[in-house]
Protein backbone atom coordinates (compact mmCIF):
# COMPACT_ATOMS: atom_id res chain seq x y z
CA UNK A 1 0.00 0.00 0.00
CA UNK A 2 1.63 3.87 -1.23
CA UNK A 3 2.11 5.65 1.85
CA UNK A 4 0.30 8.75 1.84
CA UNK A 5 2.48 11.95 1.37
CA UNK A 6 2.39 14.44 4.27
CA UNK A 7 1.62 18.02 3.76
CA UNK A 8 1.28 21.10 6.08
CA UNK A 9 -1.29 23.43 6.29
CA UNK A 10 -0.57 26.46 7.12
CA UNK A 11 -1.97 30.02 6.09
CA UNK A 12 -0.88 30.08 2.93
CA UNK A 13 -2.87 26.40 2.23
CA UNK A 14 -5.57 27.46 3.66
CA UNK A 15 -5.60 30.70 1.45
CA UNK A 16 -5.28 28.63 -1.63
CA UNK A 17 -7.85 25.97 -0.03
CA UNK A 18 -10.63 28.50 0.83
CA UNK A 19 -10.17 30.19 -2.39
CA UNK A 20 -10.63 27.38 -4.93
CA UNK A 21 -14.10 26.21 -2.83
CA UNK A 22 -15.47 29.46 -2.53
CA UNK A 23 -14.99 29.20 -6.42
CA UNK A 24 -16.77 25.99 -6.78
CA UNK A 25 -19.64 27.00 -4.24
CA UNK A 26 -20.52 30.05 -6.05
CA UNK A 27 -20.64 28.07 -9.53
CA UNK A 28 -22.19 25.73 -7.39
CA UNK A 29 -20.11 22.93 -9.49
CA UNK A 30 -20.64 19.27 -8.14
CA UNK A 31 -18.43 17.87 -10.07
CA UNK A 32 -15.07 19.60 -10.06
CA UNK A 33 -15.91 19.92 -5.86
CA UNK A 34 -16.21 16.24 -6.23
CA UNK A 35 -12.60 15.93 -7.62
CA UNK A 36 -11.04 18.39 -5.71
CA UNK A 37 -12.03 17.11 -2.21
CA UNK A 38 -10.95 13.59 -3.63
CA UNK A 39 -7.07 15.01 -3.27
CA UNK A 40 -7.35 15.10 0.08
CA UNK A 41 -7.80 11.70 0.48
CA UNK A 42 -4.70 10.54 -0.45
CA UNK A 43 -2.85 13.30 1.58
CA UNK A 44 -1.83 13.22 5.77
CA UNK A 45 -2.18 16.34 7.16
CA UNK A 46 -0.03 18.29 9.41
CA UNK A 47 -1.18 21.57 10.85
CA UNK A 48 0.50 24.71 12.12
CA UNK A 49 -1.30 25.29 15.04
CA UNK A 50 -4.72 24.53 16.23
CA UNK A 51 -6.60 27.50 14.52
CA UNK A 52 -5.80 26.31 11.22
CA UNK A 53 -6.92 22.79 11.82
CA UNK A 54 -10.34 24.43 12.49
CA UNK A 55 -10.26 26.39 9.54
CA UNK A 56 -9.28 23.48 7.17
CA UNK A 57 -12.14 21.25 8.27
CA UNK A 58 -14.69 24.37 8.37
CA UNK A 59 -13.43 24.81 4.63
CA UNK A 60 -13.64 21.26 4.10
CA UNK A 61 -17.61 21.12 5.91
CA UNK A 62 -18.66 23.60 3.07
CA UNK A 63 -17.21 21.67 0.44
CA UNK A 64 -19.22 18.41 1.66
CA UNK A 65 -22.24 20.56 2.29
CA UNK A 66 -22.22 21.16 -1.55
CA UNK A 67 -21.82 17.50 -2.76
CA UNK A 68 -24.49 16.32 0.15
CA UNK A 69 -27.77 18.42 0.58
CA UNK A 70 -30.02 16.17 2.33
CA UNK A 71 -32.88 17.06 0.24
CA UNK A 72 -31.05 16.08 -2.90
CA UNK A 73 -29.48 12.63 -2.02
CA UNK A 74 -31.18 9.69 -0.07
CA UNK A 75 -31.76 11.03 3.75
CA UNK A 76 -30.22 7.76 5.22
CA UNK A 77 -26.57 8.58 2.91
CA UNK A 78 -24.21 7.90 4.95
CA UNK A 79 -21.80 10.23 3.11
CA UNK A 80 -24.00 13.09 4.52
CA UNK A 81 -22.24 12.19 8.22
CA UNK A 82 -19.21 13.83 6.07
CA UNK A 83 -21.00 17.60 6.70
CA UNK A 84 -20.85 16.96 10.50
CA UNK A 85 -18.24 15.46 11.34
CA UNK A 86 -16.00 18.27 9.72
CA UNK A 87 -17.74 20.96 11.54
CA UNK A 88 -17.44 18.84 14.99
CA UNK A 89 -13.66 18.83 14.22
CA UNK A 90 -13.49 22.38 13.66
CA UNK A 91 -15.19 22.92 16.84
CA UNK A 92 -13.20 20.78 18.78
CA UNK A 93 -9.98 22.39 17.30
CA UNK A 94 -11.15 25.47 19.05
CA UNK A 95 -11.89 23.92 21.93
CA UNK A 96 -9.30 25.64 24.05
CA UNK A 97 -9.19 29.03 21.67
CA UNK A 98 -8.30 32.63 23.15
CA UNK A 99 -11.95 33.95 23.95
CA UNK A 100 -10.60 37.40 23.33
CA UNK A 101 -8.87 36.27 19.50
CA UNK A 102 -10.68 38.21 17.05
CA UNK A 103 -9.77 36.19 14.19
CA UNK A 104 -10.49 32.96 16.93
CA UNK A 105 -14.04 34.14 17.51
CA UNK A 106 -15.43 35.31 14.08
CA UNK A 107 -14.00 31.72 12.63
CA UNK A 108 -16.05 29.86 15.33
CA UNK A 109 -18.93 31.94 15.39
CA UNK A 110 -19.09 31.17 11.09
CA UNK A 111 -18.57 27.30 11.98
CA UNK A 112 -21.17 27.54 14.45
CA UNK A 113 -23.87 29.15 11.85
CA UNK A 114 -22.94 26.50 8.96
CA UNK A 115 -23.42 23.71 11.32
CA UNK A 116 -27.03 25.20 12.27
CA UNK A 117 -27.69 25.69 8.98
CA UNK A 118 -26.55 21.85 8.19
CA UNK A 119 -28.75 20.46 10.83
CA UNK A 120 -32.01 22.32 9.84
CA UNK A 121 -31.63 21.02 6.56
CA UNK A 122 -31.68 17.35 8.25
CA UNK A 123 -34.87 18.70 10.24
CA UNK A 124 -33.48 18.85 13.33
CA UNK A 125 -34.45 22.57 14.32
CA UNK A 126 -34.21 22.20 17.62
CA UNK A 127 -30.33 21.44 17.78
CA UNK A 128 -29.76 23.82 14.72
CA UNK A 129 -31.04 26.88 17.64
CA UNK A 130 -28.34 25.95 20.06
CA UNK A 131 -25.48 26.71 17.32
CA UNK A 132 -27.32 30.17 15.83
CA UNK A 133 -27.72 30.93 19.55
CA UNK A 134 -24.12 30.82 20.27
CA UNK A 135 -23.05 32.33 16.65
CA UNK A 136 -25.17 35.19 17.69
CA UNK A 137 -23.64 35.25 21.56
CA UNK A 138 -19.81 35.15 19.97
CA UNK A 139 -20.26 37.94 16.93
CA UNK A 140 -24.09 39.01 16.59
CA UNK A 141 -23.79 36.68 13.37
CA UNK A 142 -25.77 37.97 10.71
CA UNK A 143 -26.53 34.85 9.06
CA UNK A 144 -27.48 33.24 12.50
CA UNK A 145 -30.19 35.79 12.84
CA UNK A 146 -31.51 35.43 9.16
CA UNK A 147 -31.01 31.16 9.83
CA UNK A 148 -33.40 31.96 12.98
CA UNK A 149 -35.85 34.16 10.91
CA UNK A 150 -36.23 31.31 8.83
CA UNK A 151 -36.29 28.12 11.09
CA UNK A 152 -39.28 30.12 13.11
CA UNK A 153 -41.50 30.94 9.84
CA UNK A 154 -40.77 27.14 9.31
CA UNK A 155 -41.90 26.25 12.86
CA UNK A 156 -44.89 28.40 12.53
CA UNK A 157 -46.44 26.28 9.80
CA UNK A 158 -46.35 23.07 11.72
CA UNK A 159 -47.64 24.21 14.72
CA UNK A 160 -51.29 25.71 13.01
CA UNK A 161 -53.04 23.36 15.34
CA UNK A 162 -51.73 25.62 17.98
CA UNK A 163 -52.79 28.92 17.12
CA UNK A 164 -51.50 30.98 19.77
CA UNK A 165 -48.17 29.10 19.82
CA UNK A 166 -47.70 29.60 15.74
CA UNK A 167 -48.63 32.84 15.80
CA UNK A 168 -45.58 33.11 19.09
CA UNK A 169 -42.90 31.79 16.31
CA UNK A 170 -44.20 34.41 13.71
CA UNK A 171 -43.65 36.78 16.48
CA UNK A 172 -39.71 35.09 17.15
CA UNK A 173 -38.96 35.28 13.65
CA UNK A 174 -39.97 39.02 12.74
CA UNK A 175 -37.79 40.06 16.24
CA UNK A 176 -34.63 38.34 14.52
CA UNK A 177 -35.55 39.86 11.30
CA UNK A 178 -35.70 42.60 12.88
CA UNK A 179 -31.92 42.17 14.90
CA UNK A 180 -30.62 41.12 11.30
CA UNK A 181 -31.67 44.57 9.93
CA UNK A 182 -30.08 46.64 12.09
CA UNK A 183 -26.61 44.61 10.67
CA UNK A 184 -24.94 45.78 7.42
CA UNK A 185 -26.65 45.26 4.10
CA UNK A 186 -24.01 44.12 2.48
CA UNK A 187 -24.03 41.00 -0.55
CA UNK A 188 -20.48 40.61 -1.02
CA UNK A 189 -19.99 39.97 2.92
CA UNK A 190 -22.78 38.48 3.60
CA UNK A 191 -25.16 36.75 1.23
CA UNK A 192 -27.70 37.16 2.87
CA UNK A 193 -28.31 40.48 2.31
CA UNK A 194 -30.74 40.70 -0.97
CA UNK A 195 -32.59 38.19 0.57
CA UNK A 196 -33.63 40.36 4.01
CA UNK A 197 -32.93 43.82 2.56
CA UNK A 198 -34.49 43.79 -1.24
CA UNK A 199 -36.89 40.63 -1.11
CA UNK A 200 -40.44 41.73 -1.97
CA UNK A 201 -41.80 38.60 0.77
CA UNK A 202 -39.15 39.33 3.51
CA UNK A 203 -41.18 42.90 3.94
CA UNK A 204 -44.25 41.95 2.72
CA UNK A 205 -43.82 39.66 5.75
CA UNK A 206 -42.47 42.40 8.14
CA UNK A 207 -45.41 44.57 6.74
CA UNK A 208 -48.26 42.25 7.65
CA UNK A 209 -47.11 41.53 10.93
CA UNK A 210 -46.22 45.19 12.11
CA UNK A 211 -50.07 45.40 10.87
CA UNK A 212 -51.32 42.75 12.79
CA UNK A 213 -50.01 42.85 16.11
CA UNK A 214 -48.18 45.22 18.46
CA UNK A 215 -45.48 43.99 20.77
CA UNK A 216 -47.25 44.24 23.43
CA UNK A 217 -49.39 42.03 22.44
CA UNK A 218 -46.77 39.47 23.38
CA UNK A 219 -45.71 40.73 26.66
CA UNK A 220 -47.98 38.55 28.80
CA UNK A 221 -48.71 36.00 25.43
CA UNK A 222 -48.42 32.89 27.89
CA UNK A 223 -50.42 32.79 31.31
CA UNK A 224 -48.32 33.03 33.96
CA UNK A 225 -48.38 30.66 37.10
CA UNK A 226 -51.32 32.12 39.56
CA UNK A 227 -50.11 30.68 42.62
CA UNK A 228 -47.26 31.04 44.59
CA UNK A 229 -43.90 29.00 44.20
CA UNK A 230 -41.55 28.31 46.70
CA UNK A 231 -37.65 28.12 45.93
CA UNK A 232 -37.27 24.99 44.82
CA UNK A 233 -40.29 24.83 42.78
CA UNK A 234 -38.65 28.48 41.64
CA UNK A 235 -34.98 27.08 41.29
CA UNK A 236 -36.30 24.23 39.01
CA UNK A 237 -38.21 25.89 36.91
CA UNK A 238 -35.32 28.12 36.62
CA UNK A 239 -32.75 25.61 35.70
CA UNK A 240 -34.76 23.81 33.05
CA UNK A 241 -35.33 27.06 31.55
CA UNK A 242 -31.43 27.68 31.51
CA UNK A 243 -30.46 24.12 30.33
CA UNK A 244 -33.47 24.40 27.87
CA UNK A 245 -35.51 21.03 28.67
CA UNK A 246 -38.77 22.05 28.62
CA UNK A 247 -40.14 20.06 26.02
CA UNK A 248 -41.64 22.70 24.05
CA UNK A 249 -40.57 24.11 20.86
CA UNK A 250 -40.20 27.77 21.84
CA UNK A 251 -37.31 28.77 23.50
CA UNK A 252 -38.03 31.77 25.56
CA UNK A 253 -37.05 33.48 28.76
CA UNK A 254 -40.62 33.66 30.46
CA UNK A 255 -40.78 29.81 30.31
CA UNK A 256 -40.30 29.15 33.94
CA UNK A 257 -42.57 31.43 34.74
CA UNK A 258 -45.39 30.45 32.42
CA UNK A 259 -48.48 27.75 34.00
CA UNK A 260 -47.11 25.14 31.71
CA UNK A 261 -44.27 25.54 30.31
CA UNK A 262 -43.97 22.11 28.67
CA UNK A 263 -46.52 22.82 26.72
CA UNK A 264 -46.24 20.87 23.65
CA UNK A 265 -48.31 18.32 22.98
CA UNK A 266 -49.14 15.66 20.31
CA UNK A 267 -51.87 17.29 17.72
CA UNK A 268 -54.74 15.85 17.25
CA UNK A 269 -55.28 13.53 14.14
CA UNK A 270 -57.88 12.06 11.75
CA UNK A 271 -58.95 8.64 11.37
CA UNK A 272 -61.22 6.41 10.06
CA UNK A 273 -64.07 5.74 12.44
CA UNK A 274 -63.51 2.66 14.47
CA UNK A 275 -66.27 1.40 16.47
CA UNK A 276 -64.66 -1.15 18.12
CA UNK A 277 -62.33 1.13 19.80
CA UNK A 278 -62.74 1.47 24.16
CA UNK A 279 -62.78 5.17 24.28
CA UNK A 280 -59.11 4.88 26.22
CA UNK A 281 -57.66 3.23 23.12
CA UNK A 282 -58.97 6.13 20.71
CA UNK A 283 -56.54 8.02 22.61
CA UNK A 284 -54.04 5.48 23.45
CA UNK A 285 -51.10 7.62 21.16
CA UNK A 286 -51.56 11.04 23.25
CA UNK A 287 -51.88 9.25 26.68
CA UNK A 288 -48.65 7.66 25.24
CA UNK A 289 -47.25 10.50 24.02
CA UNK A 290 -47.92 12.10 27.85
CA UNK A 291 -46.23 9.04 29.38
CA UNK A 292 -42.48 9.98 27.46
CA UNK A 293 -43.39 12.86 28.40
CA UNK A 294 -43.57 12.08 32.36
CA UNK A 295 -40.83 9.70 32.05
CA UNK A 296 -38.65 12.47 30.86
CA UNK A 297 -39.33 15.01 33.66
CA UNK A 298 -38.76 12.45 36.00
CA UNK A 299 -35.68 11.78 34.79
CA UNK A 300 -34.92 15.53 34.29
CA UNK A 301 -36.39 16.05 37.94
CA UNK A 302 -33.57 13.86 39.25
CA UNK A 303 -30.38 15.39 37.52
CA UNK A 304 -31.75 18.60 39.16
CA UNK A 305 -32.41 16.99 42.10
CA UNK A 306 -29.08 15.62 42.48
CA UNK A 307 -26.66 19.34 40.75
CA UNK A 308 -28.09 19.99 45.01
CA UNK A 309 -26.72 16.87 47.00
CA UNK A 310 -23.66 17.51 48.16
CA UNK A 311 -20.88 14.20 47.03
CA UNK A 312 -20.16 13.40 50.44
CA UNK A 313 -23.70 13.33 51.57
CA UNK A 314 -24.79 9.80 53.28
CA UNK A 315 -28.22 8.13 52.99
CA UNK A 316 -29.99 5.87 55.30
CA UNK A 317 -30.97 3.69 51.88
CA UNK A 318 -27.44 2.01 51.62
CA UNK A 319 -26.17 2.78 55.31
CA UNK A 320 -26.65 -0.76 55.95
CA UNK A 321 -23.72 -2.34 55.21
CA UNK A 322 -20.25 -1.73 55.78
CA UNK A 323 -18.66 -0.76 52.47
CA UNK A 324 -15.49 -1.78 50.46
CA UNK A 325 -12.94 1.05 50.22
CA UNK A 326 -11.31 1.00 47.01
CA UNK A 327 -9.61 4.61 47.36
CA UNK A 328 -11.55 5.65 44.33
CA UNK A 329 -13.52 8.03 46.48
CA UNK A 330 -16.37 6.92 44.73
CA UNK A 331 -20.04 8.91 44.79
CA UNK A 332 -22.30 6.06 46.17
CA UNK A 333 -25.04 8.16 48.07
CA UNK A 334 -28.90 9.30 46.54
CA UNK A 335 -26.98 11.53 44.09
CA UNK A 336 -25.06 9.06 42.17
CA UNK A 337 -28.35 6.62 41.84
CA UNK A 338 -30.41 9.35 40.89
CA UNK A 339 -27.71 10.39 38.13
CA UNK A 340 -27.65 6.72 36.98
CA UNK A 341 -31.42 6.38 37.13
CA UNK A 342 -31.73 9.54 35.04
CA UNK A 343 -29.27 8.70 32.77
CA UNK A 344 -31.10 4.86 32.03
CA UNK A 345 -34.61 6.25 32.60
CA UNK A 346 -33.54 9.03 29.44
CA UNK A 347 -31.39 6.03 27.45
CA UNK A 348 -34.84 4.03 27.84
CA UNK A 349 -36.83 6.51 26.04
CA UNK A 350 -35.45 6.18 22.22
CA UNK A 351 -36.60 2.93 22.24
CA UNK A 352 -39.86 4.47 23.89
CA UNK A 353 -40.12 6.61 20.96
CA UNK A 354 -39.47 3.43 18.41
CA UNK A 355 -42.02 1.42 19.93
CA UNK A 356 -44.50 4.76 19.22
CA UNK A 357 -43.36 5.23 15.82
CA UNK A 358 -43.31 1.09 14.67
CA UNK A 359 -46.78 1.42 15.68
CA UNK A 360 -48.39 4.70 14.56
CA UNK A 361 -47.04 3.87 11.02
CA UNK A 362 -47.62 0.43 11.13
CA UNK A 363 -44.04 -0.50 10.14
CA UNK A 364 -44.28 -3.83 12.04
CA UNK A 365 -46.57 -7.41 12.85
CA UNK A 366 -47.73 -6.94 16.20
CA UNK A 367 -45.82 -10.03 16.93
CA UNK A 368 -42.53 -8.47 16.42
CA UNK A 369 -43.00 -6.00 19.01
CA UNK A 370 -40.52 -7.44 21.09
CA UNK A 371 -38.21 -6.84 18.84
CA UNK A 372 -38.86 -3.05 18.25
CA UNK A 373 -35.79 -0.50 19.16
CA UNK A 374 -34.51 2.83 17.93
CA UNK A 375 -32.10 1.18 16.55
CA UNK A 376 -34.03 -1.25 14.65
CA UNK A 377 -35.86 1.34 12.55
CA UNK A 378 -32.41 2.70 11.01
CA UNK A 379 -30.45 -0.68 10.49
CA UNK A 380 -31.25 -3.58 9.16
CA UNK A 381 -31.61 -6.28 12.05
CA UNK A 382 -28.67 -8.23 12.20
CA UNK A 383 -26.06 -6.37 9.57
CA UNK A 384 -24.52 -3.39 10.01
CA UNK A 385 -26.56 -1.36 7.03
CA UNK A 386 -27.73 1.94 8.20
CA UNK A 387 -31.08 1.97 6.55
CA UNK A 388 -34.10 2.69 7.81
CA UNK A 389 -37.07 0.53 7.73
CA UNK A 390 -38.11 -0.18 4.28
CA UNK A 391 -41.69 1.97 4.77
CA UNK A 392 -40.02 4.95 6.03
CA UNK A 393 -37.66 4.68 3.22
CA UNK A 394 -39.47 7.17 0.51
CA UNK A 395 -40.53 8.81 3.40
CA UNK A 396 -40.36 12.87 2.92
CA UNK A 397 -40.87 13.69 6.70
CA UNK A 398 -37.87 15.36 7.51
CA UNK A 399 -38.64 14.94 11.46
CA UNK A 400 -38.33 11.42 11.10
CA UNK A 401 -34.91 12.03 9.13
CA UNK A 402 -34.05 13.79 12.42
CA UNK A 403 -34.38 10.63 14.67
CA UNK A 404 -32.16 9.02 12.56
CA UNK A 405 -29.40 11.57 12.76
CA UNK A 406 -29.71 11.62 16.06
CA UNK A 407 -29.42 8.01 16.81
CA UNK A 408 -25.79 8.46 14.56
CA UNK A 409 -25.01 10.83 17.18
CA UNK A 410 -24.75 8.28 19.45
CA UNK A 411 -24.07 5.09 18.14
CA UNK A 412 -20.88 4.25 16.02
CA UNK A 413 -20.79 3.19 12.33
CA UNK A 414 -18.67 0.41 11.32
CA UNK A 415 -15.82 0.90 8.67
CA UNK A 416 -16.43 4.47 8.44
CA UNK A 417 -16.13 7.50 10.76
CA UNK A 418 -18.79 8.09 13.04
CA UNK A 419 -20.29 11.16 13.82
CA UNK A 420 -20.34 10.02 17.77
CA UNK A 421 -16.67 9.92 17.60
CA UNK A 422 -17.22 13.69 17.84
CA UNK A 423 -19.88 13.57 20.71
CA UNK A 424 -17.97 15.53 23.43
CA UNK A 425 -14.68 13.41 21.92
CA UNK A 426 -12.51 13.86 24.93
CA UNK A 427 -15.29 11.81 26.73
CA UNK A 428 -16.61 8.24 26.66
CA UNK A 429 -19.38 7.47 24.92
CA UNK A 430 -22.69 7.85 25.59
CA UNK A 431 -23.63 3.98 24.53
CA UNK A 432 -21.18 2.74 26.16
CA UNK A 433 -21.87 4.31 29.18
CA UNK A 434 -25.19 3.30 29.02
CA UNK A 435 -23.82 -0.43 29.01
CA UNK A 436 -21.78 -0.24 31.83
CA UNK A 437 -24.51 1.18 34.25
CA UNK A 438 -26.91 -1.32 32.79
CA UNK A 439 -25.23 -4.48 32.18
CA UNK A 440 -21.56 -4.37 33.77
CA UNK A 441 -20.10 -2.35 36.67
CA UNK A 442 -19.70 2.16 36.93
CA UNK A 443 -18.87 4.13 39.42
CA UNK A 444 -18.95 8.08 39.46
CA UNK A 445 -15.98 9.53 41.52
CA UNK A 446 -15.55 13.01 42.96
CA UNK A 447 -13.87 15.33 40.46
CA UNK A 448 -11.60 16.75 43.29
CA UNK A 449 -9.85 13.38 42.95
CA UNK A 450 -9.93 12.38 39.31
CA UNK A 451 -5.86 13.20 39.02
CA UNK A 452 -5.25 10.73 42.39
CA UNK A 453 -7.62 8.00 40.98
CA UNK A 454 -6.22 7.93 37.40
CA UNK A 455 -2.52 8.31 38.46
CA UNK A 456 -1.27 4.91 36.99
CA UNK A 457 2.49 6.01 36.36
CA UNK A 458 3.66 2.73 38.27
CA UNK A 459 1.27 0.63 36.79
CA UNK A 460 2.62 1.55 33.40
CA UNK A 461 6.15 1.37 34.13
CA UNK A 462 5.59 -2.19 35.76
CA UNK A 463 3.16 -3.20 32.66
CA UNK A 464 6.17 -2.00 30.23
CA UNK A 465 8.38 -3.56 32.31
CA UNK A 466 6.70 -6.88 31.95
CA UNK A 467 6.47 -6.43 28.00
CA UNK A 468 10.63 -6.04 27.53
CA UNK A 469 10.45 -9.12 29.85
CA UNK A 470 8.40 -11.36 27.29
CA UNK A 471 10.12 -9.71 24.07
CA UNK A 472 13.47 -11.30 25.71
CA UNK A 473 12.06 -14.35 26.20
CA UNK A 474 10.01 -14.94 23.58
CA UNK A 475 14.02 -13.78 21.79
CA UNK A 476 15.18 -16.27 23.35
CA UNK A 477 13.10 -19.40 23.10
CA UNK A 478 13.07 -18.72 19.25
CA UNK A 479 17.05 -18.59 19.39
CA UNK A 480 16.76 -21.89 22.03
CA UNK A 481 14.25 -24.12 18.86
CA UNK A 482 17.12 -24.02 16.64
CA UNK A 483 19.53 -24.71 19.25
CA UNK A 484 17.36 -27.86 20.77
CA UNK A 485 16.70 -29.72 17.47
CA UNK A 486 20.33 -29.25 16.64
CA UNK A 487 21.11 -30.99 19.73
CA UNK A 488 18.21 -33.63 19.83
CA UNK A 489 20.67 -36.71 20.24
CA UNK A 490 22.53 -35.16 22.62
CA UNK A 491 23.38 -35.08 26.47
CA UNK A 492 22.75 -31.23 26.22
CA UNK A 493 19.19 -32.11 24.85
CA UNK A 494 17.50 -32.22 28.00
CA UNK A 495 18.52 -29.33 29.58
CA UNK A 496 17.63 -26.91 26.74
CA UNK A 497 13.85 -28.52 27.24
CA UNK A 498 14.20 -27.76 30.54
CA UNK A 499 15.11 -24.09 29.70
CA UNK A 500 12.74 -23.91 26.93
CA UNK A 501 10.06 -24.71 29.56
CA UNK A 502 11.01 -22.35 31.99
CA UNK A 503 11.29 -19.49 29.33
CA UNK A 504 7.37 -20.42 28.35
CA UNK A 505 6.05 -20.84 31.93
CA UNK A 506 7.51 -17.52 32.18
CA UNK A 507 5.83 -15.66 29.33
CA UNK A 508 2.47 -17.56 30.55
CA UNK A 509 2.40 -15.50 33.69
CA UNK A 510 3.47 -12.20 32.17
CA UNK A 511 0.58 -12.79 29.85
CA UNK A 512 -1.70 -14.16 32.69
CA UNK A 513 -0.76 -11.05 34.81
CA UNK A 514 -1.23 -8.67 31.65
CA UNK A 515 -4.76 -10.44 30.77
CA UNK A 516 -5.83 -9.89 34.33
CA UNK A 517 -4.60 -6.33 34.54
CA UNK A 518 -6.91 -5.77 31.31
CA UNK A 519 -9.69 -7.67 32.46
CA UNK A 520 -10.16 -6.00 35.70
CA UNK A 521 -9.50 -2.76 34.23
CA UNK A 522 -12.00 -2.81 32.26
CA UNK A 523 -14.34 -4.76 34.51
CA UNK A 524 -15.98 -1.07 36.24
CA UNK A 525 -15.82 2.11 33.89
CA UNK A 526 -14.83 4.64 36.14
CA UNK A 527 -16.10 8.36 35.56
CA UNK A 528 -15.54 11.89 37.71
CA UNK A 529 -19.17 13.48 38.12
CA UNK A 530 -18.23 16.36 36.21
CA UNK A 531 -17.96 14.22 33.02
CA UNK A 532 -20.47 11.93 33.34
CA UNK A 533 -23.15 15.22 34.03
CA UNK A 534 -21.51 16.47 31.40
CA UNK A 535 -22.52 13.26 29.27
CA UNK A 536 -25.97 13.02 30.73
CA UNK A 537 -27.10 16.45 29.80
CA UNK A 538 -26.28 15.85 26.32
CA UNK A 539 -27.98 12.62 26.15
CA UNK A 540 -31.18 14.88 28.13
CA UNK A 541 -30.98 17.50 25.27
CA UNK A 542 -30.86 14.50 23.19
CA UNK A 543 -34.08 13.50 23.88
CA UNK A 544 -36.00 16.61 24.75
CA UNK A 545 -35.30 17.52 21.08
CA UNK A 546 -36.18 13.63 19.60
CA UNK A 547 -39.56 13.98 21.96
CA UNK A 548 -40.35 17.18 19.92
CA UNK A 549 -39.53 15.98 16.49
CA UNK A 550 -41.84 13.08 17.21
CA UNK A 551 -44.64 15.51 17.78
CA UNK A 552 -43.92 16.98 14.75
CA UNK A 553 -43.53 14.09 13.07
CA UNK A 554 -47.20 13.53 13.69
CA UNK A 555 -48.17 16.92 12.77
CA UNK A 556 -46.31 16.24 9.22
CA UNK A 557 -47.92 13.75 8.33
CA UNK A 558 -51.56 14.91 9.35
CA UNK A 559 -50.76 17.88 6.64
CA UNK A 560 -49.79 15.64 4.17
CA UNK A 561 -52.63 12.94 4.16
CA UNK A 562 -54.45 12.35 1.46
CA UNK A 563 -58.35 14.32 1.89
CA UNK A 564 -59.89 11.05 0.60
CA UNK A 565 -63.35 9.20 2.14
CA UNK A 566 -63.95 12.28 3.79
CA UNK A 567 -67.01 11.12 5.22
CA UNK A 568 -65.58 7.35 6.64
CA UNK A 569 -62.87 9.74 8.35
CA UNK A 570 -63.28 11.54 11.68
CA UNK A 571 -61.39 14.25 13.65
CA UNK A 572 -61.54 14.51 16.96
CA UNK A 573 -60.25 16.95 19.38
CA UNK A 574 -58.42 15.73 22.60
CA UNK A 575 -60.21 16.33 25.64
CA UNK A 576 -57.90 17.41 28.47
CA UNK A 577 -58.00 17.23 32.10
Amino acid sequence: MEEKQTVLIDGDAIASLSARVDELLDAQNVADMEDFIGTFDVITHVFEYDFREAQFHYILGNAHSLLYVPQLNEWYDPNLNKVIIHFKKALNALKNSNVDDEYQITLKSKIETNYGNYLSQQGRFMCAKRHWRNAIDLDNQPIAHTAMYDNELYLSRYTLYDEPKAIYHQFLAYKSLCERMKLPNNQARFNDSDYIFDDNRTQDFKLWFEEQYTLDHFNHFYKKNDKELNKKEIAYLNWCGKNNLFIDDLEIDDHPEVIRPDSLSLPSFSSRLNMTLAYHEDLVYHANFDEIKSDFCYARYLIFSASNIPNETVNFFNNTFTKTDDLTHTIDNIKAQQLKSAFKILYALFDKIAYFISHFYDLNDIDKDKQISFENLFKRRGSNEWKPHDKLKESTNQFIHALFYILKDLRDIKDQESVSDWLNPELVKIYEIRNYIEHRSFKIIDSLYEDIVFADLVQRNEIEHLNNNKEQYNDELQALYTEIKAHKYTDKHQSLINKKEQLEEWVARIDEQLNEKEKRSKHTLIMTDKDFTTQLMTLAELVRNSIIYLSFSIEFEENTKRKSDENLVWHREVPRK
